[in-house]
């Protein structure tokens, strides 16, 4: 009887030890599973990065003033794409812009109301300053609820339940390739302990993708039929083996990511060159047109001056489809300096 309960004892221990297991993986699945880490958010805040960066500030003595560079304006992109709003500090009495880590917001409904604390981190120290007026900030949204103005919000907390997906599947598809993995070669049934064996695993480990002459084991591993003989010396592959399912889901869910942001998911594909232009005038014109008029605004209030970004450069990659467009306008009967401004030239 006793050793009834003991055995019913133990078995209890290990299905709680199992099941802790399981309560575990669950937890670090949660803890580490992070969309802002994956390939689809780092691919649609990297373009919108470059793309702010490659914008020219106008007038340039703005820019030259206050040191708005093109990493500032990039960062401020990057900062957007992943949490959704960006804060920097004017500083009127140094004439210097600066980026602040973390942010605190009172006031009233009034936006000029609002005072910001603002905590900017060092290498060994942080600085916190109180009280700064909202006319001495910078704070870019992405968008926001008119419930909450003072809260940018952001593509990933707009799509949050797309980005978990994306995150935990990226995740466990992380651990699953991370996973042992190699071939299992069969031995004769010696256990490995005979000195040819032996040798046989040096050669193999110093192989190096060379060739090895080797003995068939079949006399030694025995008497089988024919497909023991053939199979022999077959290895067979272990390691990750993620379901089809998953990656079609990891696929579908890091598409939905893209659309986010606003940026056509055949951008990121290999369909070819026209896909590729057509998807980055979408690009510029649905994403990076708009997102610069809010960054165009914000620094012209604040700033005391019109400020406008210059994507000139980047409208290069479109000139037929704009000069099609205006040869277009122009046959209409439309004014060539009208059609000029429309086409962008």
């Amino acid at each position: 009887m006793m050793k009834l309960l003991r055995r019913k004892e133990d078995r209890n221990s290990v299905a709680d030890v199992v099941i802790q297991q399981i309560i575990n993986a669950s937890n670090n699945a949660s803890a580490e599973a992070d969309a802002s880490a994956t390939a689809a958010v780092e691919a649609c805040s990297g373009l919108i990065q470059r793309g702010l960066m490659a914008a020219r500030i106008v007038p340039e003595t703005v820019a030259d003033m206050y040191g708005l560079t093109p990493h500032l304006l990039g960062a401020v992109g990057r900062a957007l794409a992943r949490r959704g709003e960006c804060i920097l500090y004017i500083n009127r009495a140094r004439m210097t812009i600066t980026a602040a880590n973390t942010h605190t917001i009172t006031g009233r409904y009034p936006q000029d109301s609002w005072r910001y604390e603002l905590t900017f981190q060092g290498p060994s120290r942080s600085t916190t300053i109180r009280g700064v007026r909202a006319d001495d900030v910078l704070h870019f949204r992405w968008a926001y609820d008119l419930g909450t103005p003072w809260r940018g919000v952001g593509p990933l907390q707009s799509a949050s339940l797309d980005a978990r997906i994306v995150g935990a599947i990226s995740w466990s598809l992380g651990n699953e390739f991370l996973t042992p993995h190699g071939f299992f070669i069969p031995i004769p049934k010696t256990g490995g302990q005979d000195a040819s064996v032996v040798q046989l695993r040096s050669d193999i480990k110093g192989a190096e993708g060379s060739s090895l002459l080797v003995e068939s084991m079949a006399d030694s591993w025995q008497t089988g039929g024919r497909g023991q003989v053939n199979n022999d010396w077959n290895a067979k592959r272990f390691g990750a083996d993620p379901p089809a399912t998953i990656s079609e889901i990891w696929s579908q869910a890091t598409k939905a990511i893209i659309s986010a942001y606003g940026l056509p998911p055949a951008l990121f594909s290999d369909d070819g060159a026209t896909n590729t232009r057509e998807s980055w005038r979408m690009a510029l014109f649905s994403l990076l047109n708009p997102l610069g008029r809010m960054i165009e605004e914000e620094m012209s209030m604040k700033l005391g001056t019109g400020v406008e970004l210059d994507y000139t450069e980047l409208q290069a990659s479109d000139l037929q489809g704009r000069a099609r467009a205006f040869k277009s306008l122009i046959d209409g009967g439309m004014d060539v300096m009208q059609a000029s401004k429309i086409a962008g030239f």
